[in-house]
């Protein structure tokens, strides 16, 4: 197991389904913080739109983000949550 120290301080979760429309805006105002230490975990839940070609291209441009895809509906949520390091979790 790693050391908290090997952690980003924040997680940020981002459960989507079909958030193509304000995806982008939301990405940007989480890229664009002063802050630096985080990670972001974009957990989508079989979009039907262009929500993953959004996701992949923001990821494939910054480090810090992750993506998981699930291929359950309404699984989002438990999954977003095994793959945070657990000090704090805010939704």
């Amino acid at each position: 197991m790693q050391s908290p120290s090997n952690f980003p301080r924040v997680s940020i979760i981002m459960n989507c389904y079909n958030g193509e429309e304000f995806l982008n805006k939301a990405l940007d105002s989480i890229v664009q913080q002063t802050y630096s230490d985080w990670e972001l975990i974009i957990v989508d839940d079989l979009s039907q739109d262009n929500t993953r070609e959004i996701i992949n291209h923001i990821a494939s441009t910054d480090s810090r983000i992750k993506v998981i895809y699930c291929f359950i509906l309404n699984l989002s949520f438990k999954v977003s949550k095994r793959n945070a390091y657990e000090i704090f979790i805010f939704f």
